[in-house]
């Protein structure tokens, strides 16, 4: 009975580390894209993060083309020290 009790705690402590992650990445996402294209940063805003992938709502098509230069550095760079890394970056236009 204690094996399965000290499984449940275990869980709990990774699902609240990894929401705790996911805050930080929604705080960290404005330094990040003013440092790797500061133009675009004003028109970008977060969206989301499920299953590895982050979403990126963009004002307009224009900096979303200009970003998709970017994606390899923007996921080195959110990634970085995280448990759970962005795997994959998707822009929605809003």
């Amino acid at each position: 009975m204690w094996i399965g009790l000290g499984k449940l705690i275990i869980k709990k402590r990774e699902s609240f580390a990894g929401r705790i992650e996911d805050a930080q990445l929604a705080s960290n996402w404005s330094a990040v894209i003013k440092n790797i294209h500061p133009k675009a940063a004003p028109y970008t805003h977060y969206k989301d993060f499920k299953k590895d992938t982050l979403y990126i709502r963009v004002e307009d098509a224009i900096w979303a083309g200009e970003l998709e230069f970017y994606k390899e550095k923007l996921k080195r760079s959110l990634s970085e020290k995280r448990k759970n890394p962005v795997r994959s970056i998707r822009f929605t236009l809003s």
